[in-house]
């Protein structure tokens, strides 16, 4: 089972309050990852 099948899986089993829960944690992520003020200097420190 892949991890997107397990998420879906889990998801299924629990309530519609908790699923929006995990949607908006989602959401925020995707925003941060794609906007972070200092993504240009992620990885450049050794």
């Amino acid at each position: 089972m892949t991890n997107l099948e397990q998420l879906i899986h889990e998801l299924e089993q629990v309530p519609d309050d908790v699923v929006q829960v995990v949607l908006d944690f989602l959401r925020r992520v995707k925003t941060i990852r794609k906007h972070h003020p200092l993504e240009k200097f992620a990885g450049i420190l050794k």
